[in-house]
Formats: structure tokens, C-alpha cells, sequence
């Protein structure tokens, strides 16, 4: 009975410190009282984080466009999901499948244009078009604010995307991505050495 509850116990205490390592990193090995290791993963994991989101803004987090990019930067902290709540795209209006032929022919004409304005938006004279590089899509670039194009069913629907400064969006997407999987190995470490504590005090 007692060699139960203290497996039980031993597996809560290894579940804690990975769910804080998680929420906080460093925070796991804080938990250990190992203050150096965690004040170094702390700064190490946000300072490589921030200068992901400094490179291309929040717009680097995207849960549904860029999954698997996504799935390494949550490894951070659920904190991540709030940004990409923030950085989500979101359904402006749809428009017509006849709107397509202008897309493919990268050509914004006056009924195109009158479509976005009837809904609230007005497109500069240089806006332009390309190919959405995350989707089979288009963008529509204009006033340093972005427009995605999906053809979904039998429609074609414009989101609203969070615009990416400067560098493209990769370079971001790169460095939030590695400090998720630096805190990874930090969670898993932190997790372990909680293992191997128990384990000596045990044996003590």
C-alpha cells in the first residue's frame, strides 16, 4: 500500500515539474533548486522567442496555416496559443467563384475592387496579388495590410491575416520554432532530474 501511493506520489511530483517547466520555462528546474540552470533556460528559451516575434511580429504564430511550425512553438508555453488566438486568421466576407480568373491572372478589376469596398475596405492603387506560399491561395497586399484568398466549397472567402514585418516570416517562424524545442529538451531534462532526486532520496 505504501509502495503504491508512493509511486503515485513520485508520478505527480515528475507530472508538475513538466507542466511548470512548460508553463514557465525554467520553472521546472526552479521547482529542482536549481536556480542557475533555470535563470539560463528562462533567458535563453524568451530571449530566442522574442527575437522570432521581433523578426516577423506575432504574425510568425499560426495554428492554421502553419501547423507544423505551430506544434514546436506551443513546446514554449501555453502562452503561445493566446498569441496565435491573437495572430489567427480571421473570415472577412466571401465573394463569388467567378472572382478566380482575375486571381490566377494576378489582376485586381473594378468589380474586385468594388466587392472589398462594399464590404468596408478600400484596396490602395498599388495593391497586388501573389500566391499565398502557405495555402492554395492568393494574397492581396495593400496599406501594409494583408488579405488571404481561399477557395473553400463553392466560394471564395478573404481573411483578415496579421501582417509580418520586415524579414519574411520563415526567419521568425525558425527561431520561435527552435526555442520550443530547446525548452522541450529542458522540460524532458527537468523531468529527469526530478527522477533521478526521488530516486537517491529513496535509496537513501
Amino acid at each position: 500500500m505504501t509502495t503504491a501511493r508512493s509511486k503515485e506520489n513520485h508520478t505527480l511530483f515528475l507530472l508538475t515539474v513538466g507542466l511548470l517547466a512548460w508553463l514557465v520555462p525554467g520553472a521546472g528546474h526552479l521547482l529542482l533548486k536549481e536556480r542557475k540552470r533555470a535563470l539560463i533556460i528562462f533567458t535563453t528559451i524568451v530571449f530566442t522567442f522574442c527575437v522570432g516575434l521581433y523578426i516577423g511580429s506575432i504574425g510568425v504564430i499560426n495554428p492554421v496555416g502553419a501547423k507544423p511550425w505551430y506544434v514546436a512553438q506551443i513546446m514554449n508555453s501555453p502562452m503561445v496559443a493566446v498569441l496565435g488566438h491573437l495572430a489567427t486568421d480571421w473570415l472577412l466576407f466571401s465573394i463569388e467563384l467567378k472572382f478566380q480568373n482575375d486571381l490566377d491572372n494576378r489582376f485586381i478589376s473594378e468589380s474586385l475592387q468594388q466587392e472589398f469596398k462594399n464590404n468596408g475596405i478600400s484596396l490602395s492603387q498599388d495593391a497586388n496579388i501573389s500566391v499565398d506560399q502557405r495555402s492554395t491561395g492568393w494574397l492581396i497586399i495593400s496599406n501594409k495590410q494583408i488579405y488571404a484568398i481561399r477557395r473553400e466549397e463553392d466560394k471564395l472567402n478573404i481573411y483578415s491575416l496579421y501582417p509580418v514585418f520586415g524579414r519574411p516570416s520563415e526567419i521568425g517562424q525558425i527561431y520561435t520554432s527552435i526555442a520550443g524545442l530547446l525548452n522541450l529538451l529542458c522540460i524532458v531534462n527537468a523531468v529527469y532530474l526530478a527522477h533521478l532526486q526521488k530516486t537517491e532520496t529513496a535509496g537513501d
